[in-house]
């Protein structure tokens, strides 16, 4: 048990057992609820189904972000697939049916690939924190020494869109003959070759002078990269909902996003920010170059952007709808026990 700042903590290990060691991690989840008091309300998250038994002692909330099942579908991952992980998640969610969506998206593909319906659904937006700017001027200068650059921060995979992202660079680099490409977050390796390799076969040998690999570093590094950017690119295949596309709204950077999953949910195309088809080279590269080629339109988008995110996706609201909803599950658990 530890306190992380005012909550207290318990960690659980995994069973080391190979074969039934997921069931006993779960059933030693369950007899430690079981042995527990003073709890109004437990919360678990989808993925991995850690409670897939029934449970009635306190009222269970399921926050659903994105499910291994769901994921493992979407992407054609069938050489992951683990069928004792899948029972885990599906009863899981068939047990315990007060589910919070972290967007919409989200919240419909779950019911349809499982097939279950919710007693109680609400949709609820992961917060994006204010950020305490740190003083960093060796960070800084080199910022400044970078010049005028297209940033792209998370982890380099073709799921998140780095190699279709390098593909565009192509066309806007040939346009902006200054602008670099910055990548920050670690690396996807593809039959064994680092990422970094397949993005460089991508770029054509006049322009790879223009790439710029970081690794993955601080987040307070990163949000300094992400307030210098001229436009900040996630054309990602599958998010439930991505934190650091509102980060990049947030700090005041255009966004170009992707057309698919929770993108529309977040981001009102040409308002505050841009959408782009994921699959698409030209369609990324023409949103990128919408921000490039017009400052003025660029400033009115970042400034709607940190409008949306300060209504929208603030802490506070996030908060006040989460009690909200714990409320409502613990009266709807309380009328059933009383029946």
């Amino acid at each position: 048990m530890e306190d992380d700042a005012g909550v207290m903590v318990r960690s659980f290990q995994r069973s080391p057992l190979r074969g039934l060691g997921w069931w006993q991690t779960r059933r030693n989840f369950l007899k430690f609820l079981k042995e527990s008091e003073g709890f109004d309300l437990i919360e678990i998250p989808e993925h991995e189904g850690f409670l897939p038994f029934h449970f009635s002692k306190f009222p269970v909330v399921v926050r659903l972000h994105l499910s291994f099942s769901f994921w493992w579908q979407q992407l054609g991952r069938s050489w992951l697939y683990r069928p004792n992980l899948q029972w885990s998640e599906r009863q899981t969610l068939n047990h315990h049916k007060n589910w919070i969506g972290c967007s919409g998206f989200i919240l419909k593909k779950t019911k349809e690939h499982f097939g279950i319906k919710p007693t109680l659904e609400k949709i609820i937006y992961n917060p994006v924190k204010p950020v305490v700017e740190q003083s960093l001027p060796e960070l800084r200068q080199r910022i400044i020494n970078t010049g005028e650059y297209v940033l792209y921060a998370g982890m380099l995979s073709v799921r998140k869109g780095a190699l279709k992202l390098a593909e565009a660079a192509n066309i806007f680099f040939t346009k902006h003959n200054r602008i670099k490409l910055v990548f920050a977050g670690p690396q996807e390796k593809i039959n064994g070759h680092q990422m970094h390799d397949q993005i460089m076969a991508c770029i054509r040998p006049e322009f790879r002078n223009r790439l710029i690999f970081l690794g993955q570093i601080p987040h307070t590094e990163v949000f300094c990269w992400l307030a210098c950017a001229k436009v900040f690119v996630s054309p990602s295949q599958l998010e439930a909902f991505s934190i650091v596309v509102m980060e990049a709204m947030q700090a005041g950077t255009p966004v170009v996003y992707s057309t698919k999953h929770s993108g529309p949910e977040a981001i009102q195309h040409g308002y505050d920010g841009l959408l782009a088809n994921p699959d698409s080279k030209e369609d990324i590269a023409a949103n990128v170059l919408k921000i490039l080629d017009c400052p003025s339109f660029a400033e009115k988008v970042a400034q709607n952007a940190r409008t949306t995110v300060e209504k929208r996706f603030s802490v506070e609201r996030c908060v006040d709808e989460t009690l909200g909803f714990y409320n409502q599950a613990i009266e709807d658990w309380q009328q059933r026990r009383n029946k």
